[in-house]
């Protein structure tokens, strides 16, 4: 259960000082830090396929270079599609398009701690539900019940 760090490459010193913070504090998480303009389209494509598939969570770093990328609509795309738990974290104060909004937007280092929290939280629902076969027949947290919690911690509606 690891969390998919998707960022437009000119944020990646953001990038990594925010997966720094998430690993430190026990998420898991999976950061590219390889240069998409270096491979083949294709090739960037199954890398970002392969490793959305074996994430269980999306935070997208949103600033204003963000709709420069093609990448990270395409990323927030697949998740949405694969029912990923979806997060943003404006890093820059932009003006968030709608579509954003559907799911928790973190804004500082606060809003991260609480997402550190509700990310364990699942973690911990999740992991209890692979492990017992009672579990398994009762309902498990879906993405939009920890996009609900989450907004509700943030104080979103």
């Amino acid at each position: 259960m690891s969390v998919f760090i998707s960022y437009h490459r000119p944020d990646e010193g953001r990038a990594v000082l925010i997966n720094l913070y998430l690993t430190r504090n026990g998420v898991q998480t999976y950061l590219d830090v390889l240069d998409p303009a270096l491979q083949s389209s294709e090739a960037v494509t199954q890398k970002i396929l392969s490793a959305l598939g074996k994430c269980t969570h999306l935070l997208g770093l949103i600033s204003n270079t963000t709709a420069n990328s093609w990448w990270v609509p395409f990323e927030i795309g697949v998740a949405t599609d694969s029912e990923r738990r979806i997060s943003s974290y404006d890093i820059a104060g932009v003006s968030l398009p709608d579509y954003l909004r559907i799911w928790p937007v973190l804004r500082n280092e606060d809003d991260l701690a609480k997402y550190v929290k509700r990310y364990k939280q699942d973690r911990l629902i999740l992991e209890s539900a692979y492990k017992s076969v009672e579990a398994r027949s009762t309902p498990v947290q879906s993405p939009a019940d920890f996009h609900r919690l989450l907004k509700s911690d943030l104080g979103q509606r």
